[in-house]
């Protein structure tokens, strides 16, 4: 649970500086128009710059749950771990590729959601107010993501390859990574859709607290166990 609201550190200061951001300008540009595109622009900014730069912090969340797996012992000093001066900039390599290499997928997936979106806005703005407007909105959502997640199988493994051996090239990570996941698709996506009542949960967000922590260590075994048995076989 500690570690998770340690993961939660590029939010706080992200919210910190929105708040400064939305109070301050208004007060140093008097036209709202403008006021308003600054702020915008400041805080997208600022929002990227956090995520990126405080990124590895997420790669030491799963590390601690991964050494835990392969060892017993969990230390929450391991949130910090990539954040050293040898390991920053690799795991900052390593998170900036598997952004990269999600990115046309992740538009390409919830395409759908943006389409529904402007058509809704543009031909019956009426029923963007109604239940059933967010009902579907939300089903296309669920099924966008659940697509996304099927396409990202492949590079499953990546975070825990890293976690267990920091050397190895960032390029070789997914490579591997790719090849162990030819066998173990369908186990992987039973694993994760099987946590699917416990994401539903987490609209609610105070359940995240728990449910992280809880996804994160069962997805840790069963990439400890994938891993272990692919490298067995080999």
């Amino acid at each position: 649970m500690i570690g998770f609201v340690i993961l939660l550190l590029p939010l706080f200061i992200y919210s910190g500086f929105e708040s400064v951001v939305i109070y301050l300008l208004p007060a140093l540009i008097s036209y709202s128009s403008i006021s308003n595109i600054v702020s915008l622009f400041s805080v997208m900014t600022a929002l990227l710059l956090i995520s990126v730069f405080l990124s590895p912090l997420m790669n030491g969340f799963i590390r601690m749950f991964y050494v835990n797996c392969c060892t017993g012992k969990m230390d929450i000093k391991d949130v910090f771990f990539y954040m050293s001066k040898d390991k920053y900039v690799k795991t900052l390599h390593l998170n900036l590729s598997f952004v990269l290499r999600m990115l046309i997928p992740g538009l390409l997936a919830y395409s759908p959601v943006v389409l529904y979106v402007i058509l809704i806005d543009k031909l019956y703005s009426d029923l963007s107010k109604s239940f059933l407007y967010n009902d579907f909105y939300l089903i296309l959502f669920i099924l966008s993501t659940m697509i996304l997640v099927l396409w990202s199988l492949k590079y499953f493994l990546v975070f825990t390859l890293y976690a267990e051996n920091e050397s190895a090239p960032v390029k070789k990570l997914f490579t591997l990574s790719k090849s162990i996941m030819k066998s173990h698709s369908a186990s992987a996506s039973k694993l994760i859709f099987s946590y699917a009542p416990w994401m539903l949960l987490s609209f609610l967000i105070l359940p995240l607290i728990y449910v992280v922590p809880y996804m994160t260590q069962g997805l840790c075994i069963g990439a400890k166990w994938m891993t272990r048995t692919s490298l067995e076989v080999k």
